[in-house]
C-alpha cells in the first residue's frame, strides 16, 4: 500500500499514514538528524535501539544512510530534558558516572580484543558496554539539549547559574564522549570493525556480512550459526522504528526516497550558533566511514582563514576547526559540537543547514552572514552540467 501524503516542504512532511505489514503507522513531521555514507545495517540498529522513542526513520539510499527525527518527539523531549541539564545533583552524578565509564572504557574495549578466543558472553558484553555508551552521550546531543541551551540566555531561567555550569560540562564532556564515538565506528581498525574480524575467524562469515545485521542478530548467529535473509540490506532500505523495527523496500522505500529526497537550491539556511558575518573562500570537508582514515589528508589541505563546511564537526577535525574563520554544517543545534567549539573560538557558525555540502563547493567565494543564519554566493566556481 503506497504512503497516502499530504503536501510538505523538503525534507519536512506533515502526516503519513504507511501500512506494513497489515499495520498502520501515523508519521508526524520528521527532521533531518544526518547522512553520513557507508553507514552500516549494524550501525544503523544501535541508533534504532536508543531513538526509537524519538520515532528514528533511517532511509539508506545507495549507501548513503540518513537519519531522521519526529519533530513534535524531539521538541517535547528537549522540554522534558530541562529539568535534568537545571538539576545539581542529578546533572552531576550523571558526569561523575560517565567521567569513570569513558576511563574504563579504553581498557575493556582492548581486554576482549586481546583474547585468543571470544564467547557468546563476550559478545554480550561488547555489544551492551557499546549501548552503554549512547545511552550517556544521547545527554550531549542536540536533539535533548538545545532548548536548555537557548533557555540560558534568559537569565530568568536561571538559578543560581547551575543550569549554565552543567551546559558548560557537557560541552567538554561531548568532546570526550566523540573522541570514543569515533574510536568505536570510525576507521578501519575501529573497535567495533576489530571485534567483527575476530568474530570472522571463529565463523564462516566475513566482516561485511556480519555488518548486514543486527547486533542481537550476530549474538544468535554466534550461538546457532543461523544467518537472517540479508541481500535487502546492503544498499537501499528504510527502516522504521516505531513501533519495533521494521524494515521497508522495493515500492515503499521508494516512496520513501522520493519523498525525502533534497531539493537543494542557491540559498544556505540554518540556526546561528555564533553570532557574526564574515567573507571568505569554502572548504567543504566531505569525509565518512569510507574515507576516514584520509580526513587527517583533507584537513592538511585545508588553508588558513577558509570556510569549514562539514555534514558536522568532531574532535578529529579540531585542527580544521582552529584554521576556520567561520563554520558552517548540516546538521545539529546551539548544542552540537561545531556550535560550542565556535563559541569558544569566536567565529561565525550556522549549524542545521541539512545541505551545505550539496550546495557549497571548496573555492566558492561566500558571505557567512551568522546574525541571519544564511550564506549567499559572492563567486561560484565552475559547476558541472549535474550541478557538481
Amino acid at each position: 500500500m503506497p504512503i497516502k501524503r499530504k503536501l510538505f516542504n523538503k525534507l519536512y512532511f506533515d502526516i503519513y499514514m504507511v501500512t506494513v505489514d497489515g499495520t498502520e503507522f501515523k508519521l508526524m513531521g520528521y527532521e533531518r538528524f544526518f547522512e553520513v555514507q557507508g553507514a552500516s545495517y549494524l550501525f544503523s540498529s544501535f541508533y534504532a535501539k536508543l531513538y526509537s522513542d524519538l520515532g528514528l526513520l533511517i532511509i539508506n539510499n545507495d549507501g548513503f544512510v540518513s537519519l531522521f527525527l519526529d519533530k513534535n518527539k524531539v521538541s517535547k523531549n528537549q522540554r522534558d530534558s530541562f529539568a535534568f541539564y537545571s538539576s545539581l545533583d542529578e546533572f552531576q552524578n550523571y558526569l561523575t558516572s560517565f567521567k569513570q565509564f569513558l576511563s574504563e572504557s579504553d581498557s575493556f574495549f582492548e581486554s576482549i580484543l586481546s583474547k585468543e578466543k571470544i564467547t557468546s558472553l563476550d559478545l554480550n558484553t561488547y555489544f551492551k558496554q557499546i549501548i552503554k555508551f549512547f545511552n550517556f552521550y544521547k545527554w550531549t546531543e542536540f536533539f535533548y539539549s538545545d532548548y536548555s541551551y537557548i533557555a540560558v540566555k534568559d537569565n530568568s531561567t536561571l538559578k543560581n547559574g547551575t543550569l549554565e555550569n552543567n551546559l558548560l560540562q557537557l560541552g567538554e564532556i561531548k568532546t570526550d564522549g566523540r573522541i570514543l564515538l569515533n574510536k568505536i565506528f570510525n576507521k578501519s581498525d575501529s573497535y567495533l570493525n576489530r571485534f567483527l574480524d575476530k568474530i570472522a575467524k571463529l565463523k564462516p562469515i566475513n566482516r561485511d556480512d556480519l555488518k548486514l545485521l543486527t547486533y542481537s542478530e550476530i549474538v544468535i548467529y554466534f550461538d546457532n550459526g543461523v544467518v537472517p535473509k540479508i541481500d535487502n540490506r546492503k544498499n537501499d532500505f528504510t527502516l522504521l522504528t516505531s513501533p519495533g523495527l521494521n524494515l521497508l523496500k522495493n515500492a515503499l522505500h521508494q516512496d520513501f526516497i522520493t519523498e525525502f529526497k533534497e531539493q537543494t537550491s542557491d540559498v544556505v539556511k540554518g540556526i546561528v550558533a555564533c553570532e557574526g558575518a564574515i567573507e571568505g573562500t569554502v572548504r567543504v570537508l566531505d569525509f565518512n566511514f569510507d574515507n576516514f582514515d584520509i580526513l587527517f589528508d583533507l584537513i592538511n589541505e585545508m588553508n588558513d582563514g577558509e570556510i569549514l563546511v562539514a555534514e558536522t564537526t568532531s574532535p578529529d577535525i579540531f585542527l580544521a576547526c582552529e584554521k576556520a574563520s567561520a563554520i558552517v554544517t548540516n546538521q545539529g543545534g546551539v548544542g552540537s559540537h561545531a556550535a560550542i567549539v565556535s563559541r569558544e573560538m569566536g567565529i561565525p557558525c550556522i549549524v542545521g543547514t541539512k545541505d551545505a555540502t550539496k550546495v557549497l563547493k571548496t573555492g566558492d567565494l561566500v558571505k557567512v552572514d551568522a546574525f541571519k543564519g544564511v550564506v549567499q554566493f559572492i563567486k561560484k566556481v565552475p559547476r558541472n552540467e549535474d550541478g557538481k
